[in-house]
């Protein structure tokens, strides 16, 4: 747990208990690091040198829109290894009982059941959540269910 802020007990347990398939970056601290707040005008001509975009999306329309984005304000494009989990390694105690559930069905709605999930497969859910949200309803309401969406996404990110 070398340089993670640790948010609970219980957060320090999961991280714990979990065993790793391959090393850990030092510094995902994902609570405290995961977004930035501009306040302000943003050029994308003037402003943007680099576009960061997960693995997951390649191939999709998204990176379309990426590619074609970044070659007309000429930023440099640059594809992170993709970060994924196997929904069966989900546990309940890092980001709480909801998530394995949340995991399970963006795999069999998205995923087609392949057991995985990652960044492309959370977007879809959260855009299908804001859409229709009675769908998953039976999970949280709609301010419940995107703070579940960016608890499976540090989840994810910490341990895939």
């Amino acid at each position: 747990m070398l340089n993670q802020v640790i948010a609970s007990d219980q957060e320090a347990l999961a991280i714990l208990l979990t065993s790793y398939n391959k090393p850990k970056h030092i510094g995902r601290n994902l609570d405290y690091c995961i977004e930035t707040h501009i306040h302000g005008d943003v050029s994308l001509k003037d402003d943007v040198e680099s576009f960061y975009m997960d693995q997951s999306f390649q191939g999709t329309y998204f990176a379309t829109l990426a590619e074609t984005l970044c070659e007309t304000y000429n930023i440099e494009l640059n594809w992170i290894p993709e970060r994924q989990l196997d929904v069966d390694s989900i546990g309940e105690l890092f980001r709480g009982p909801k998530i394995p559930l949340l995991a399970q069905r963006i795999d069999s709605i998205f995923g087609n059941g392949q057991g995985v999930v990652n960044a492309f497969l959370i977007g879809q859910a959260s855009r299908d959540i804001d859409l229709y949200p009675e769908k998953w309803a039976d999970l949280g309401n709609k301010e419940d269910l995107f703070r579940y969406i960016k608890q499976i996404w540090h989840t994810v990110g910490f341990f895939g």
